[in-house]
């Protein structure tokens, strides 16, 4: 007879699992209504302008989480094995990035906002030009969440 396999808790599993599902829903609830109501509000054309812009903001959030998620994983890692010194690099390298990768997409979109709005058939450039500037100055909060999480 081999040792007696350990006992293992499924409890925090389950109950960790069900807030998760329970958060998903509300969310995808709260996204169905979003959609109902922006959709009854605006007509078709505004409802597709809308919807198009959505689309691009997730398009160009990927970045930003891949960076949040590298922050998080190294941050854990450094904290564990008390190595405070690479901890600190690690964030200033980070956040440089973000800030310049940023800075990168304002600039980047904000000089191909002709021809993204003529691709996504948008009736006019502010929108674009919005989105660009408001997720170009936002780089870098997902690294600091990430940091914040790997603490």
């Amino acid at each position: 007879m081999g040792s007696p396999r350990p006992i293992i808790n499924l409890r925090p599993l389950i109950a960790g699992g069900a807030v998760l599902f329970i958060g998903m829903m509300i969310a995808n609830l709260g996204s169905y209504a979003l959609n109902l109501m922006v959709g009854r509000l605006l007509g078709p054309t505004e409802f597709g302008v809308f919807v198009s812009l959505v689309s691009l903001a997730a398009i160009l959030t990927m970045p930003a989480t891949a960076l949040a998620t590298v922050a998080t994983k190294f941050s854990a890692e450094f904290v564990a094995q008390q190595e405070f010194g690479k901890l600190r690099l690690l964030a200033q390298l980070l956040e440089r990035s973000a800030l310049w990768a940023g800075l990168a997409l304002l600039v980047g979109l904000g000089l191909a906002t002709t021809s993204v709005q003529r691709y996504l058939n948008l009736p006019a450039g502010l929108p674009i030009v919005v989105l660009a500037v408001s997720f170009g100055l936002s780089f870098l909060l997902p690294v600091v969440r990430g940091f914040l999480q790997g603490q």
